[in-house]
C-alpha cells in the first residue's frame, strides 16, 4: 500500500506540474512560446557561432593594451605592473577620482531625488509600493526615502568598485596563489555556473513570479549579449592573458590568426586529466572579445532579477509571528488574539478585520470563496507628500508611477496599461485582502527568510561576487572588462524594466490579482501557485504573500 500511495503522490505531482506549466496550452505551443521568448538569446548564440565567417580584411584594428591601461588607471595598479613609478602614482590618482565618482555622484543623485525633491515613489520600480511593502490592512502604506531598497540601485557603482578590487587582490597571478581547490572552484564558477545560473534564475522566475517575468529576463539577457558581441566585433581588445604572455606592446601576435587560450583553465585540464578547456578556447571565433565581459554581464543580470524582483513582502506585522496578536497603532485595525485548541481549526489574519476562524480548507474571504468587491472601509493610500514641499511630479514620475495618493493618479495608472474596471481607490485594498495565511504558518519563524526573499538575494549576490573573482583568477578578464559588462547589464535591465516588465507584465498582473473575474487565462497565479493550488503550500509560491 505504501508503494501505491507513493506512486499516486508522484503521479499527482507530475500531472500538476504539466498542467501548471502548460497552463491551457499543449506541448507544441509551449515549445513555440519558449522559442519566441528566448529568441534574443538564440540570436546572440547564432551571431557568436558565426562570427568567424567575417573576413579578416573587414575587421577593425585590435587594441592590444587599451584595456590593460584603463584597468590600472580606473581601479589602481596594486601589483605594480605598470612600467614606471610615474605611471603607478598616476594610476592611484585616477583610481581615486573614479572611486569618488562611483560613490559620490550616485549618492548625490539619491539625496537630490528623495530628500531635496521629496519624491515618494521608487524611480526604478513603479509598482514598488504594491510588491515590496507589507499589505497588512494599515490605512496608509508609508514610503520612506531612507529605505535601503531605494538606495541599492544608487549604491551599485560603489559596490562594483569595492568588490572588483577585493576580488583582484584575491586573484593575484602569483604561482603561490594557485591551488587545486581554487582552480576547481574557479572552473565551476566560470564554466559550469556561467551556463547553469541563467537557467536556474529563469526557472525561479517562472515558478515564483508573475507570468511574463521570465520573458523579460531572456530579452534583457539577449539585448545585453547582442550589444556586447557587436562591441567585440567593432572594438576588439586583448584579454589579460595575452598581455601577460606577450606584453602590452606586442604587435607580432596581435592579429586575427591568433588562437584563443584557456589561460588559468589549463591548470584545471591538468587536474582533471583532460584537454576540454584548452581545445574549446582554441576554437573560439572571437579571441579579442575582452570588453565587455559577458560573463560579468550575465551574472549581473541574474543578480538584478534575483535582487529586485524577489519581494520583501510580509503578510502581517512581526507581533503576529510571535503569537501576540496585531500590534498596530491604527485605530481602524482590529487586534485579536486567539488560543488554538482544535487541531482542525485554522485562524487567518483578516487585513480589514479580526482573525477569522474557518473550519474549511480555504480561508473565508479569499478569491476562491468569494469575489473581491469594493469595501466601505477607506482605501489604503500608497504615499503622502509633505504639504510644505514643492514636488516636481512631472519631472520625477510618469502617469504610470505610484507617486501620489489621490485616486485620479491611480486611475491614470490603471487606464494607461489596462482596460480593467477595478476601482482605483480599492486596488491596494483588494490586493491586501488576499494576504491571509494560517496562523501556524505565520508562527513558523524560520519561514521569515522566505517572506523577505533573502535566499535568492543572497545567492545572486554571492554568485556575481564569485564570478568576478573567478574571471580574474583565471586571467580571462580585467576589472575594466567586468565593470563594462556590468554597465551593459544595468542599461539592459533598466530599459526592459521600464518599457516592458513594469507596464506590460507587473501592472496588468496586479490588476488581475485585484479582480480575479478578469483572469480569463489563469495567469493571476504563478506556476508554483497553479501546481499547488488548493494546498497549504500555495502561499509559498505567491510573490505577494
Amino acid at each position: 500500500m505504501g508503494a501505491i500511495a507513493a506512486f499516486e503522490c508522484v503521479w499527482w505531482f507530475l500531472k500538476r506540474v504539466y498542467l501548471g506549466g502548460t497552463n491551457q496550452r499543449n506541448v507544441f505551443t509551449l515549445a513555440l512560446n519558449f522559442c519566441v521568448n528566448f529568441s534574443p538569446v538564440f540570436l546572440w548564440l547564432f551571431m557568436f557561432k558565426n562570427a568567424g565567417v567575417i573576413p579578416n580584411s573587414w575587421r577593425p584594428h585590435i587594441w592590444g593594451s587599451l584595456a590593460y591601461y584603463l584597468d590600472n588607471y580606473m581601479f589602481g595598479d596594486f601589483w605594480h605592473s605598470l612600467d614606471s613609478e610615474t605611471q603607478f602614482w598616476f594610476s592611484l590618482f585616477t583610481s581615486s577620482v573614479v572611486c569618488v565618482v562611483c560613490i559620490g555622484l550616485p549618492l548625490l543623485a539619491w539625496y537630490y531625488i528623495y530628500f531635496r525633491k521629496r519624491a515618494k515613489f521608487n524611480v526604478f520600480d513603479d509598482t514598488d509600493c504594491l510588491t515590496q511593502n507589507p499589505l497588512n490592512g494599515v490605512a496608509r502604506v508609508q514610503f520612506s526615502p531612507s529605505r535601503l531598497r531605494i538606495l541599492l540601485p544608487f549604491a551599485f557603482p560603489a559596490f562594483m568598485f569595492l568588490v572588483l578590487n577585493i576580488d583582484n587582490l584575491l586573484a593575484s597571478q602569483d604561482e603561490k596563489n594557485f591551488t587545486r581547490f581554487k582552480d576547481i572552484l574557479a572552473w565551476v564558477l566560470y564554466v559550469i555556473l556561467h551556463l547553469t545560473a541563467p537557467i536556474l534564475t529563469g526557472v525561479y522566475l517562472y515558478v515564483f513570479h508573475a507570468p511574463g517575468t521570465l520573458k523579460c529576463f531572456s530579452f534583457a539577457l539577449g539585448l545585453q549579449n547582442i550589444a556586447g558581441l557587436c562591441t567585440h566585433m567593432l572594438l576588439p581588445m586583448a584579454p589579460p592573458w595575452f598581455v601577460h604572455m606577450y606584453g602590452a606592446h606586442d604587435k607580432e601576435h596581435l592579429n586575427y590568426q591568433q588562437q584563443g587560450y584557456a589561460a588559468g583553465l589549463t591548470r584545471v585540464d591538468m587536474h582533471l586529466g583532460t584537454h576540454l578547456n584548452s581545445n574549446g578556447f582554441h576554437l573560439s571565433p572571437i579571441v579579442f572579445g575582452a570588453v565587455p565581459s559577458l560573463h560579468s554581464a550575465i551574472a549581473v543580470q541574474c543578480f538584478f532579477f534575483l535582487m529586485f524582483r524577489s519581494t520583501f513582502t510580509k503578510s502581517v506585522p512581526e507581533s503576529i509571528s510571535r503569537g501576540n496578536g496585531i500590534d498596530n497603532d491604527d485605530e481602524n485595525t482590529t487586534t485579536t488574539t486567539t488560543n488554538n485548541n482544535d487541531d482542525d481549526d485554522e485562524y487567518y489574519y483578516q487585513p480589514q478585520g479580526p482573525l477569522t476562524k474557518s473550519t474549511q480548507g480555504t480561508p473565508e474571504g479569499t478569491p476562491e470563496s468569494q469575489e473581491l468587491t469594493p469595501s466601505s472601509t477607506p482605501a489604503i493610500i500608497p504615499f503622502e507628500f509633505e504639504e510644505d514641499e514643492d514636488v516636481d511630479q512631472d519631472k520625477f514620475g510618469t502617469l504610470g508611477s505610484f507617486r501620489a495618493y489621490d485616486s485620479d493618479d491611480m486611475e491614470r495608472l490603471i487606464s494607461s496599461d489596462s482596460d480593467s474596471e477595478v476601482s482605483p481607490e480599492n486596488l491596494v485594498q483588494a490586493l491586501a485582502a488576499q494576504q491571509k495565511l494560517p496562523l501556524h504558518i505565520l508562527q513558523s519563524k524560520w519561514l521569515y527568510v522566505f517572506h523577505k526573499g533573502w535566499v535568492p538575494k543572497f545567492l545572486g549576490t554571492v554568485f556575481v561576487c564569485m564570478q568576478w573573482w573567478s574571471t580574474q583568477y583565471l586571467d580571462h578578464h580585467f576589472r575594466f572588462d567586468l565593470f563594462v559588462g556590468a554597465i551593459y547589464a544595468s542599461i539592459s535591465y533598466i530599459v526592459i524594466n521600464k518599457y516592458v516588465l513594469q507596464p506590460k507584465v507587473i501592472k496588468p498582473w496586479l490588476l488581475v490579482r485585484a479582480d480575479p473575474s478578469k483572469d480569463t487565462k489563469n495567469e493571476s497565479r504563478t506556476m508554483g501557485m497553479r501546481v499547488f493550488a488548493g494546498t497549504c503550500a500555495e502561499w509559498f509560491f505567491d510573490p505577494l504573500k
